[in-house]
């Protein structure tokens, strides 16, 4: 810009003095020829003032006579007569001198008016200017020229050039200066304004100009830092508000995820990505059925940006996890017209899980109490209606309306400790493990009797104490272990070992018995959940065992897991952290 600037400054003033030039040029040529001109003009009227008032018949006479004024006038004299030869002229003698009446300035003297021009004089081979007059002297038309060489003009002409070149110097050394001064000045506030642009246009708005100016640069410097501020002010904002939106999105429980009219992701807060496991780098600018396939959803979409309709839906999801989700959605709006939606998500997986648990267990409790229940009416009914007379039949239907009885004590009794476990109404007791299990050992011990199964007990030395509800403990560890004799063969052993690793206390009970199948073991722990049904109504029991047991290890804020495999026997192994 400073090159353009400078060539543009030079090319002004070299225009400048070349217009100078060429007009002094023809100022002082025009001047110097009407000059000229001027004093040819006087020359003729005096010497033809002189030439009426003297005596010409006497020969030779005329020709003394120019020669005579030559030195005083310095201007060469030609007198012509009306035949256009040369009478005398003083330069040269006259009757050498061809014929002159054909010359344009001769013609208009003898015309009465007079006669002017300018041409290369073939006599003595200069440039010459002519002035001629009209003269009668004796009855007899004469002209009377005067006229002068040109070669002053080359003169002058060199002198200007010469006087030309110096200027031409002398404007591009103060052309150099003030250009270096005017385009520094220029510049220097443009070079920090483009400067502070580039900062701004990289993001930092804090960037601004000061320039002592009272131009327009000035003026604009002002007005850029106004502008400065101004958007300075409007970014915070900006990030202010969306960092509260980002918060808010954020906080909200539900997933959150923006579309636009192409239907392509443009947000997705973290709730949403927890909810369908991905991440939102993964899926930014995608149609959001490829992170949704559904049918319906997409149908309810279209219909949302079609008529700016749409309900609630409910789906099932496979991809990229299973998972039960409550859609609701709507349109983002510009001037009433659909640019884009907000579509929220609710994960209902958990609730419909334990919805379709708690139908399960209504239904579950429900067989339960009825199987009991009417076997006892029935019997009851029987013994009415004549049985009690026959005393060996009423012994048999009493004990069996008294293992019904005790049968139906027992689901409910499981039921209310189930019910009070799933409260957390969990003690602070300080629990010595040795002294729980030496007391379980008793129950246990006599119950594998029957079978001819050995309970072997492995405790680590110097375990530590734990804290929680010990009665919790003892049905915990009871159930697993009289699940492990009452699922395995006779002759077989039942290992309970506790040991501690890794900050926690790890009970292991295994047994050799029939085993899991691998697409159970996820269910065990459900209430009523039998894995064999016919086996296990043929060893008694509630169903609820297993789920007490798990609801045990949740209160102690233990873990539970379980390794089997389908004739090989079962390991079920219960950590609980020590406080």
């Amino acid at each position: 810009m400073a090159k353009r600037i400078f060539i543009t400054f030079f090319s002004l003033i070299l225009i400048g003095v070349v217009l100078t030039f060429v007009l002094s040029y023809n100022f002082t040529k025009d001047n110097y020829l009407e000059n000229t001109k001027e004093s040819l003009l006087k020359t003729a009227y005096m010497v033809e003032e002189i030439y009426n008032n003297i005596d010409i018949s006497e020969d030779g006479r005329l020709q003394a006579l120019l020669e005579e004024i030559k030195p005083k006038i310095n201007t060469r004299v030609t007198i012509i007569a009306d035949s256009g030869n040369v009478l005398a002229d003083s330069e040269t003698y006259g009757a050498g001198l061809e014929n002159h009446l054909d010359r344009p300035e001769i013609i208009s003297a003898f015309n009465g008016e007079i006669g002017y021009s300018t041409r290369f004089s073939d006599t003595i081979g200069v440039d010459m200017m002519y002035v001629a007059i009209e003269t009668i002297k004796d009855g007899k038309e004469t002209v009377i020229r005067t006229s002068l060489p040109l070669e002053h003009i080359q003169e002058l002409n060199i002198q200007l050039f010469e006087k030309v070149r110096i200027s031409l110097l002398i404007s591009f050394l103060i052309a150099m200066i003030l250009g270096y001064y005017s385009i520094n000045r220029i510049l220097t506030p443009i070079k920090k304004l483009n400067l502070a642009t580039k900062i701004m246009a990289e993001g930092d708005f804090n960037s601004r100009v000061k320039i002592d100016d009272s131009t327009e640069i000035g003026d604009l410097a002002y007005n850029f830092n106004i502008l400065g501020e101004k958007m300075e002010t409007m970014l915070d904002e900006l990030k202010e508000n969306e960092n509260k939106l980002q918060s808010t999105l954020e906080g909200i429980l539900n997933g959150v995820v923006a579309i636009d009219s192409s239907k392509k992701i443009m947000f997705m807060n973290n709730r949403a990505e927890e909810i369908l496991d991905c991440s939102y780098e993964d899926f930014k600018d995608k149609h959001i059925f490829e992170l949704m396939r559904n049918s319906f959803l997409e149908s309810e979409i279209d219909n949302l940006f079609k008529d700016g309709v749409f309900n609630r839906v409910e789906i099932e999801i496979n991809s990229p996890i299973n998972r039960i989700i409550n859609v609701y959605s709507n349109g983002i709006k510009n001037e009433g017209e659909i640019i884009g939606a907000v579509v929220v998500l609710d994960d209902v997986t958990e609730f419909r899980r334990l919805e379709n648990m708690r139908k399960d267990f209504v239904a579950n409790v429900s067989h339960e109490l009825k199987t009991p229940l009417t076997s006892i009416k029935g019997f009851i009914e029987t013994l009415k209606s004549g049985a009690s007379e026959d005393k060996k039949t009423r012994d048999r239907f009493i004990d069996i309306i008294d293992i019904e009885s005790t049968r139906l004590s027992t689901l409910i009794g499981d039921l209310l400790v189930l019910s009070d476990i799933e409260k957390h109404n969990i003690s602070n007791e300080t629990i010595d493990i040795y002294l729980v299990v030496n007391e379980i050992k008793v129950i246990l011990n006599q119950f594998a009797k029957h079978k001819n199964i050995q309970i072997s007990y492995f405790l680590d030395d110097d375990l530590p104490l734990i804290e929680g509800n010990v009665g919790w403990l003892k049905q915990m560890l009871i159930n697993l272990i009289d699940n492990a004799v009452k699922y395995s063969p006779e002759d077989t052993n039942v290992i309970l070992r506790v040991i501690e690793y890794d900050g926690n206390v790890n009970f292991h009970i295994k047994d050799q018995g029939i085993g899991i199948p691998e697409e159970d073991i996820p269910r065990v722990f459900e209430r009523f959940y039998r894995v064999d049904k016919a086996r296990s109504k043929s060893v008694g029991g509630t169903g609820l065992g297993l789920a007490i047991v798990k609801h045990v290890a949740i209160a102690f804020k233990g873990k539970i897991k379980v390794e089997s495999s389908p004739g090989e026997g079962s390991e079920f192994i219960i950590s609980i952290p020590v406080r």
